[in-house]
């Protein structure tokens, strides 16, 4: 899946006018199938989970030029994506409190 970007415009070889996106970053869904038992029945369904992970997880020219945070930033947006929703709001209290 591609996220974020910019688009391009440009005219063709028949002058019509064409617009292409350019993605920021790329990411791979891995699937993991989960089986799940149903409660006093002899039937289960699957459950299928979705992991991002980033197509190449480590740039070495950034690592070489001495930039390991950079070296190692998409890995680390892509496992962004894939925390659920429900875990961050349990270990982020709501902006909303009011406080004293």
């Amino acid at each position: 899946m591609k996220f974020g970007g910019r688009t391009d415009s440009f005219s063709d070889a028949h002058g019509r006018h064409c617009v292409r996106w350019i993605p920021e970053t790329e990411v791979k869904g891995v699937a993991y199938d989960t089986p799940i038992s149903g409660y006093r029945v002899g039937t289960g369904n699957t459950l299928r989970l979705w992991k991002a992970e980033v197509v190449e997880s480590f740039d070495f020219s950034a690592f070489n030029h001495g930039n390991y945070d950079r070296a190692v930033e998409d890995k680390v947006e892509s496992e962004t994506i894939t925390i659920p929703t429900s875990f961050l709001l349990t270990i982020r209290p709501s902006s909303r409190r009011r406080l004293g």
